[in-house]
């Protein structure tokens, strides 16, 4: 009788105080998730912003709580396997966001960098802890989906070979297209008479389009593609990173054409074009290092890891053979370790940001002063520097990365019906049912 008692006289103090603003309703069960009514309209005032209209319409609607359903059922898989982005993950994603939109500024701080994101949270407003952790799901996403791609996709020793020689004979193509997709997915269990309906719609809108019919706004509201609400933005990239089909429908054409229907097996496809850029051969500057690595615990403090380094530079600008020694004895990067700290040959790139950092202040053969990255503390010597051909080095790479990009967006919009097809989703309003 109390706890009632009690829970009458909340829900009377809740409705007394809070009148100005109504209890936010579930506009969609997902799973054992729920898409509430303000995220729908935030989303939506959010596009309406970035599109200067005062209204959205039914389709663009759909479109946008179909983008929150997919979101719920990823971050559910994510939270099944404990897929987690922490904060360090997060600010140095914070940092790179910054970096590439601030170009010529590599060497912005963590702060810059946040005082930077809080601009761009600012011009969509959206409070920085909510950019923040929209840009946590993001990550969360991207990641979850590269796991269950690498899975899915399999890639022959016979179609890298293959690859390989065709570059080494032909050379990489050098124009990257900037293109932009729409998709309509035909359903698995579609019949021939859907299919026929779903070939006519693409071909209205291939008509339209040409018509000059916005494709941005087409995608935003029709595409079941996976940039659908960036308005279909696939980004730049030559010929040989795309699905073959869209490979042998671009090439030859030019700016602002419009380029479909195409079928393949999960629908239809329409494209265009946005621009064509030019690429020039890239060379990259290796260097050849080793290092130690001291990781610190309750045992070993961050002052104490630190003196021992420099113990170790030390003795070895004495003995130079001393600090493959102490690598194989004290440093903690195992792999590394067995040889002496020795990383072998590698473009800097790939190391943490500060590990770069280091690497570039040295010259030959010197030894850096003790620094920290997020793997701990280190202390690296420059052994050698060399000017590659980037093809030259990396054409095996390449051609992995070519042939497993050709089969993402498709193996990845197979995935993406797959787990929605299997979702339990309920609409619990009337005006969200599609």
């Amino acid at each position: 009788m109390f706890l009632r008692m009690s829970l009458c006289f909340i829900l009377w103090i809740a409705c007394t105080l809070g009148q100005a603003q109504p209890l936010d309703r579930i506009a969609v069960l997902v799973n054992e998730s729920v898409i509430l009514e303000s995220e729908i309209s935030m989303m939506m005032d959010s596009i309406k912003q970035k599109r200067n209209i005062k209204e959205v319409d039914r389709d663009l609607k759909s479109q946008i709580i179909e983008h929150l359903i997919l979101i719920r059922i990823q971050m559910e898989i994510a939270n099944r396997v404990g897929l987690k982005i922490g904060d360090l993950q997060l600010d140095q994603a914070i940092l790179q966001i910054a970096q590439n939109n601030l170009k010529g500024q590599s060497s912005l701080t963590q702060e810059q960098a946040i005082d930077f994101i809080k601009q761009q949270a600012k011009s969509q407003n959206m409070p920085y802890a909510m950019y923040r952790e929209q840009l946590r799901t993001d990550l969360t996403i991207q990641e979850i989906q590269s796991a269950h791609m690498h899975q899915r996709i399999q890639i022959s020793p016979q179609e890298i070979e293959g690859l390989v020689k065709f570059i080494a004979k032909e050379g990489m193509k050098t124009t990257r297209y900037h293109l932009q997709h729409i998709l309509l997915t035909v359903p698995q269990q579609a019949s021939a008479k859907q299919a026929e309906k779903l070939q006519a719609k693409a071909q209205k809108m291939v008509k339209d389009l040409n018509a000059g019919m916005s494709f941005k706004n087409l995608a935003m509201s029709q595409s079941d593609g996976q940039a659908a609400l960036k308005g279909g933005d696939m980004g730049a990239m030559t010929l040989d990173e795309m699905p073959s089909l869209f490979a042998e429908a671009v090439e030859g054409k030019k700016p602002d054409d419009i380029i479909g229907p195409l079928k393949s097996g999960i629908g239809f496809h329409i494209l265009k074009i946005v621009d064509l850029q030019s690429q020039d051969q890239l060379f990259v500057q290796e260097v050849r290092s080793r290092h130690i690595l001291l990781k610190t615990s309750p045992i070993l403090s961050d002052k104490k890891a630190k003196s021992m380094l420099k113990k170790f530079v030390a003795q070895s600008k004495q003995n130079s053979d001393a600090f493959g020694d102490f690598a194989r004895k004290y440093s903690e990067d195992t792999i590394s370790a067995t040889q002496g700290g020795d990383l072998g040959w590698s473009d800097p790139q790939v190391y943490a940001p500060e590990f770069k950092a280091a690497l570039e202040q040295l010259k030959i053969g010197e030894y850096s002063q003790p620094f920290k990255t997020a793997f701990g503390w280190h202390v690296v010597q420059l052994l050698e520097r060399r000017r590659m051909n980037a093809q030259q080095k990396i054409n095996t790479q390449k051609a992995r990365n070519i042939l497993y990009r050709r089969k993402f967006n498709e193996e990845l919009q197979i995935w993406l019906n797959e787990i929605r097809n299997r979702a339990h989703v309920r609409y619990t309003l009337p005006q969200n049912i599609k």
